[in-house]
């Protein structure tokens, strides 16, 4: 019988980043890192939160401009789950720049500098279920770089 081995299952199973199954599970990766939280031995994909720091709980959100299929224009819309909302705050993830859907460069999502990051209390979330862009960046600005995800989140929990 052949070694089979987890990291090649891993790969062949979630080695593609830029799909958006792999995406939202990768972005919770990256805030557990930002946080300086152990990711622990593998996700649990129906924890409470999506992160858990310091006796609170965040929900992580993800999207990005490049998308693996075609798109007549991009379509950035982040999800504001009313069924998430018993922690403490969000942390909305954009991967890419803007013209990424024209020219369909496709992004680094181990480039940090390719990622915009925002942490938004739970009480500020919109009433809707979701929010595109260009509203998203009017109630919280133009985001912020991920070493700067740390100071944010203690912010908002203190």
């Amino acid at each position: 019988m052949t070694n089979l081995k987890i990291s090649e299952f891993s790969h062949w199973n979630s080695g593609d980043v830029l799909q958006n199954i792999v995406r939202g599970p990768y972005a919770e990766w990256l805030i557990h890192h930002a946080l300086g939280i152990d990711t622990g031995e593998h996700r649990y994909p129906w924890a409470e939160f999506d992160v858990s720091y310091k006796n609170t709980g965040l929900e992580v959100k993800a999207t990005a401009y490049f998308q693996r299929w075609e798109q007549k224009k991009p379509s950035i819309i982040f999800p504001t789950p009313k069924k998430q909302r018993n922690g403490v705050g969000f942390v909305f993830c954009l991967l890419g720049q803007e013209d990424d859907w024209i020219t369909r460069r496709e992004p680094d999502p181990l480039d940090m500098s390719e990622w915009i990051f925002w942490v938004v209390a739970t009480k500020d979330l919109p009433e809707s279920e979701s929010i595109s862009l260009i509203p998203f960046k009017k109630l919280y600005g133009e985001g912020i770089r991920f070493d700067e995800i740390r100071a944010e989140v203690d912010k908002l929990i203190n």
